[in-house]
């Protein structure tokens, strides 16, 4: 992957690939990734596993366990993302590799942002400041516009 393509767009393509090759017979399910509430859980979290189990008559672990098997050397080729985590009952949970990161910074600094707020943990840089950051909101979408300033 070119570190310019979008992360969301690749991860969802690399899934709905993989998604193919484990259940050719699936279809009507679309990959959806999500943001997760809860930042812990990554970048990005899929449950098409759970989608699949009544149609597939199996447990959505063992299914998104089959899809993570499926998709591993292509995701580790893409260099976007780190290795996926399967969570829960089914969830594939994924998160940015630090290379990916740093594109994605480039091309909102290339859309018209002309500051990108670093987020450093649990580290307050000034008293008064929200526990989280208005910046953790802000996000590229479908069209490339950014969202989530106001």
């Amino acid at each position: 992957m070119p570190l310019t393509d979008d992360p969301k767009s690749l991860l969802e393509r690399i899934l709905t690939e993989g998604l193919a090759r484990v259940a050719p017979d699936a279809s009507g399910v679309e990959i959806r990734l999500e943001r997760p509430r809860n930042p812990e859980h990554g970048d990005y979290s899929c449950n098409a596993a759970m989608q699949l189990a009544r149609v597939l008559k199996r447990k959505p672990r063992e299914i998104a366990q089959l899809l993570l098997e499926s998709v591993r050397s292509e995701l580790a080729a893409s260099l976007a993302f780190e290795p996926l985590e399967l969570a829960g009952a089914g969830f594939i949970n994924a998160r940015l590799s630090p290379m990916a990161r740093a594109a994605v910074a480039q091309r909102v600094l290339a859309a018209g942002a002309e500051f990108v707020v670093m987020i450093c943990g649990d580290m307050m840089t000034m008293p008064g400041l929200p526990k989280v950051p208005s910046a953790e909101k802000i996000d590229l979408g479908d069209d490339g516009r950014v969202v989530g300033l106001f």
